[in-house]
Parts: structure tokens; C-alpha cells; sequence
């Protein structure tokens, strides 16, 4: 599919915003409202959003979602909540009996650009939880990123067009997660950004291993094993050396694979971007532990 169409971010919102099954919440911390402001200014978003928030005051969002033990903000587990909330209240607001055939989501994204000094770049984490099928379970996509623009307004329009091309993904293309990686890029330009984390989970990821192979004689420090509801595709290598947290950042242009599998014993090999960068971490638990 090297030759395919990409489509500009407006077009990506407004197909989705033309989809009349496909309804729910955006919930942004950090980097302003970007995302959905991609589906405002592309048309017809009342067919999509069913609210649009930005808990930006500490205070509220701990309110909301609730303090964190370490007190930090651009977490993993400060976005798995927000996930959960925001899904909680759409089942708990919306009538499904009025509702019968819509998709709901909630996408939500907890980031911190960069500084005034220029002296920290920025990262965050973004995901979604949807469905697929009204009468299906959700599924959840979870990435980690890092921001490498030297604006804060250029990163805020990034994190937009990645957040679209997320959610635009993962209602397009959740059956094919090979091609489903590649278009996480669309209109992104490559130093802009660097994702070194996806998690899948769900009934339409049972298939999706965490298995990460590199090219060229290249292999992972080693690999993580999944919990049965859960599949991790790890962009990051990792080796696991107990009371250990260095932590080094090296760039490569290496080729990477995730295989992902079909049966027990067939396998099929999803290529990531070739411009991804790899970042070895040596770290004591599954936890990533950044700076918020």
C-alpha cells in the first residue's frame, strides 16, 4: 500500500463525523483541545461528539479522574482512567435504547509539550475505547509518544493529527492492524513525533501478539508476555534487570516488525514505519515511568 491516498486529517474527521454510528467523548489534558478541534472545523461533528472537555487545572482533574500515587499527570494510569471515566459516562447518559445502532468511544490523550527552556521536548499518551459493533465489548488502544518539534504550537497541531488519525484507525482499520501502524503517520512529518508504545486490548485484538522482531540480524533485549486479554506491541526494546532504571535513547532507522498471528502456528510480520525511532529502556517493572 505504498501507493495509497492519504488522506489530509480534515478529510479523516469528516468521514468520521459523516458516520452516523460512530458517537462519543474527547477528553484532552495538557496540550489544548487539538483533536477535537479537528472535528469541529471539519463539519458535521454534532453527529459525533457528544461532549468535548479539557480538565486543565490540577485540581479538577483530580476531581474527575481521581489523585495519583506518584502525583504526576501524563501517566499511563492517568489515561487509563480518563478512558474508563469518560466510557462509564457515556453508558450511563446515553439511553442505548435510543441509541440502538451507534458505535460509542471515548478518546482521550494527557500530554506535556515543551517547556518554556526548551530544555524538555515533550511527551504523552494518547487512546481510544470503542466499539466496533454496538452489541460488542470495547477494545482499547493505548500509544506512548515523544514530541520533537521545538514549538509548542507545532506539537499542540501534532498531537491533533495524531489523535485523528488514531481514531480514524481504529474504526477503519482495527482488522488490519499492519496497515492500521502505517497510518498513525499520515501528515505527521517524521521528527515531529516518535511512538515508542502500543497497546491493544479487546475482542477484536485477540489475534495481536507482543512479539517484536527487528531486520537486519537485529533482536529485541527481550520480550514481554501478554496477559490474556491483552496484547502489547512494543515499538521500544526492553531488557528487565531488577532495581535497575537506567534509561538510554538511542536513534536507528532499522526496520521493525510486530508479528501478530492468525492460528497457534501462523505467523505474519507488520511492518512499523521505517523512520520509528527504537528506544531502549532498562527498567524494573512493565510500568514506564516519564517525566510528566
Amino acid at each position: 500500500m505504498n501507493d495509497r491516498v492519504i488522506l489530509t486529517t480534515a478529510q479523516k474527521a469528516l468521514k468520521i463525523n459523516l458516520n452516523s454510528e460512530i458517537y462519543g467523548t474527547f477528553a484532552e489534558i495538557g496540550a489544548g483541545q487539538e483533536t477535537v478541534r479537528e472535528f469541529f472545523r471539519a463539519g458535521a461533528a454534532s453527529g459525533t461528539i457528544a461532549k468535548a472537555m479539557s480538565a486543565y487545572d490540577k485540581a479538577f482533574s483530580d476531581d474527575i479522574y481521581g489523585i495519583e500515587e506518584d502525583n504526576r499527570y501524563v501517566t499511563e494510569s492517568r489515561l487509563r482512567k480518563m478512558l474508563k471515566h469518560e466510557y462509564n459516562l457515556i453508558e450511563k447518559r446515553l439511553d442505548r435504547n435510543l441509541h440502538p445502532d451507534k458505535m460509542y468511544f471515548a478518546y482521550a490523550n494527557t500530554v506535556a509539550t515543551i517547556n518554556f527552556t526548551k530544555t524538555f521536548k515533550g511527551h504523552g499518551w494518547m487512546g481510544i475505547r470503542f466499539q466496533t459493533d454496538p452489541s460488542k465489548e470495547t477494545n482499547e488502544i493505548i500509544i506512548h509518544f515523544r514530541l520533537g518539534e521545538n514549538e509548542a504550537k507545532h506539537q499542540q497541531e501534532t498531537v491533533g493529527r495524531l489523535g485523528t488519525n488514531l481514531i480514524f484507525g481504529a474504526y477503519n482499520y482495527f482488522e488490519d492492524p499492519k496497515f492500521f501502524l502505517s497510518t498513525l503517520y499520515d501528515n505527521i512529518d517524521k521528527d515531529a513525533i516518535e511512538i515508542d508504545l502500543i497497546n491493544f486490548s479487546g475482542p477484536d485484538f485477540e489475534v495481536v501478539d507482543n512479539r517484536l522482531n527487528t531486520h537486519a540480524d537485529a533482536t529485541p533485549t527481550s520480550t514481554l508476555t501478554p496477559t490474556p486479554t491483552t496484547r502489547h506491541a512494543h515499538i521500544s526494546t526492553f531488557a528487565t534487570q531488577p532495581s535497575t532504571h537506567t534509561h538510554t535513547h538511542t536513534h536507528t532507522h532499522q526496520r521493525l516488525t510486530l508479528r501478530t498471528h492468525t492460528t497457534s502456528t501462523q505467523f505474519t510480520d507488520i511492518d512499523i514505519p521505517s523512520h520509528t525511532h527504537i528506544h531502549t529502556r532498562i527498567i524494573h517493572t512493565h510500568t514506564n515511568m516519564f517525566t510528566s
